[in-house]
């Protein structure tokens, strides 16, 4: 093996392969293949390459399995050719382990020489040669998602050899929707049939992969019909593949079915039956359904017990029954732990119609749970009930949370609170949100800036506005953002001054880390000052908002090129305002000619290619521009008088 592999070694296995003794030869290559990578020198190459022209073809075929042990560090061209050639050998296991060594260096194989090769493999008078040619083909996977190969495929599924059309499926599963052709359908589907149940339960996998873009009455017909299969490895086969097909499976017949292979003795059936409704989702939200799946909720296999919760988390809103409530309540106390998890989830996914006592009692339970994401879950769903959940023991449950050890508990617990709002702005809520703003991971602390700005004026306390102009200061961007949008969000009782002061001391601290925004960073600074009406003084006035907005032009914090620049290629609408007003208050000329804008400043010429289909923005700009300046000379006229 690898340890073997000095130069010593493989300098006299090389040696070897000149032996007068096949057998030795043999040996030899088979020695090479163990050592694999490591002996993928040149030498070793050439001497493999010569020992695929030996008389003997067991070291042909030994000599081709060294360089499928070598992998793709032998994927040269010269190799592939000599591979290929090996392919028309007269003795069938060196076509086959041509073929091995064709899969074993990957996808550097792929090219259409190969692959042309491959599918003349696939009419090999020997089985294996072909088995192996469809398993070359399904490492390639899409790259040999041609006509020709997906014709030749087809004939493979009518193979004599049941491991040849076993293969073939697996293959045009690999391929995907290209493969997805009246032909392939009919011939997957003619093969639930087939008396091999290998076969059969590959063909399920196949049509599901591919049958989704062509999900025909007479294929979901089949797998309904293969849910009846004798093996059990079928029928799962056969309720995935329902679920892979998706809403286009929904069907009364598809829906009967599946409820039926709810009642299975097999556990891998009953949890593929609820991975399949789950999939299929609101479309299969009948009362059979639902009270089939509230049944499985209670089976001894935890796998089919996790399943049947994520489908009624999948089925969502429209199935809030009280039966239904109370059987999710009681899943929020099983021993297992994604059990309980999918619990919340499907609770969350039911909404208000679900906030009934004790589905609430439920959750603040689950607050307490010995498994984080029990709790995170829990606080989500809790959030997702909104302003029925604004009751003193869920508020206080979601404060705990916000202690809680694990980082995304506290972020989820800010996030409940948040979408309470203003119902929930208890004094303890508002300290305990404070305090997250202090938080040491910077997730919680933009998740408590957020929960603050949807609370709203009824956080405006000076501890609140101190708080989140000091995070204005903080080192990461995104919480320096969040807290600049909280301000706002916070109402009229916060001065405009201040905030204004802590944004200049944000965005400087923002440039200073980096001297080039992202759009998306600038996106949601322009966003937060957008909302001050820095950009809306039209009328020129020196105003606090004007004086900001100059002092970010003057210090190049905002580049009004840069803004226009933006705005042409995102067709972001935020832009639109600030690319105007920055361009007048900072002296900046913008011209069109032709298929271009050319922006002038500072004694800088940026030339900006206006796209096709993005002539939409620049009428804006320009309108808006007309717009500013008419304002700006009617108050001069006005002023002048």
């Amino acid at each position: 093996g690898e340890k073997a592999a000095t130069k010593k070694v493989i300098d006299a296995l090389v040696k070897a392969l000149s032996d007068d003794d096949f057998i030795v030869r043999r040996y030899a290559c088979e020695a090479l293949r163990g050592i694999g990578e490591k002996a993928a020198t040149n030498e070793v190459t050439e001497v493999l390459l010569k020992a695929l022209s030996d008389h003997d073809s067991g070291v042909r075929s030994y000599a081709c399995e060294a360089l499928r042990g070598i992998g793709e560090k032998a994927a040269t061209n010269e190799v592939t050719e000599v591979l290929l050639k090996a392919l028309s050998d007269h003795d069938s296991g060196v076509r086959w382990h041509a073929c091995a060594a064709l899969r074993g260096i990957g996808e550097k194989a792929s090219s259409k020489k190969v692959i042309d090769a491959l599918v003349k493999a696939l009419s090999d008078d020997d089985s294996g040669v072909r088995r192996d040619a469809c398993e070359v083909l399904r490492g390639i996977g899409e790259k040999a998602s041609s006509k020709k190969v997906i014709d030749a495929l087809v004939k493979a599924l009518s193979d004599d050899d049941s491991g040849v059309r076993r293969d073939a499926c697996e293959v045009l599963r690999r391929i995907g929707e290209k493969a997805a052709t009246k032909e392939v359908i009919d011939a997957l589907v003619k093969l639930l049939s087939d008396d091999d149940s290998d076969v059969r339960r590959y063909a399920c996998e196949a049509l599901g992969g591919i049958g989704e873009k062509v999900a025909t009455n007479e294929l979901t017909e089949a797998l309904v019909k293969a849910l009846l299969d004798q093996n059990s490895c079928v029928r799962s086969h056969a309720c995935e593949a329902l679920g892979q097909i998706g809403e286009r499976a929904a069907t009364n017949e598809v829906t009967v079915a599946l409820v039926k292979a709810l009642s299975n003795d097999v556990s891998g059936v009953k949890w593929h039956a609820c991975e399949a409704l789950r999939r299929i989702g609101e479309k299969a939200a009948t009362e059979e359904v639902i009270d089939a799946l509230v049944k499985a909720l209670s089976v001894e296999d935890c796998c089919v017990r996790r399943c049947a919760c994520a489908a009624l988390r999948g089925i969502g809103e429209k199935v809030a029954t009280n039966e239904l409530t109370e059987a999710v309540v009681k899943a929020l106390s099983d021993d297992d732990s994604i059990v309980r998890r999918h619990a919340c989830e499907a609770i969350g996914s039911m909404g208000e119609k679900a906030a009934t006592k004790n589905v609430i009692d439920a959750l603040v339970r689950a607050l307490s749970d010995d498994d984080s994401s029990v709790r995170l879950h829990g606080c989500e769903s809790l959030g997702r009930i909104d302003s029925k959940a604004a009751t003193e023991e869920v508020i206080d449950a979601l404060v705990k949370a916000l202690a809680d050890d694990n980082w995304v508990v506290r972020c989820h617990g800010c996030e409940s609170l948040g979408r309470i709002g203003s119902k929930g702005a208890t004094k303890k809520v508002i300290d305990a949100l404070v305090k997250a703003l202090s938080d040491e991971d910077s997730d919680v602390r933009c998740h408590a800036c957020e929960a603050l700005g949807r609370i709203g004026e009824k956080a405006a306390t000076k501890e609140v506005i101190d708080a989140l102009v000091k995070a204005l200061a903080e080192d990461d961007s995104d919480v320096r953002c969040h807290a600049c949008e909280a301000l706002n969000r916070v109402g009229e009782k916060v001065t405009r001054k201040g905030i204004i002061d802590g944004m200049v001391a944000g965005l400087g601290q923002t440039w200073k880390d980096t001297k080039n925004l992202s759009v998306d960073k600038m996106r949601r600074w322009l966003c937060a000052i957008c909302a001050l009406a820095v950009f809306d003084d039209n009328d020129m006035e020196t105003t606090e908002e004007r004086i900001v907005s100059k002092s970010y032009i003057d210090s190049e914090l905002v580049l009004p090129g840069k803004l226009v620049k933006i705005l042409i290629q995102t067709e972001d609408r935020v832009f639109l305002r600030p690319a105007v007003h920055g361009c007048i208050i900072g002296g900046a000329a913008v011209s069109i000619a032709k298929n271009s804008l050319w922006i002038h400043e500072r004694e800088r010429v940026t030339q900006v290619l206006i796209p096709k289909g993005k002539e939409e923005s620049v009428h804006e700009l320009r309108q808006l521009f007309s717009e500013v300046v008419g304002d700006v000379d009617l108050k001069l006229n006005i002023d002048c008088k």
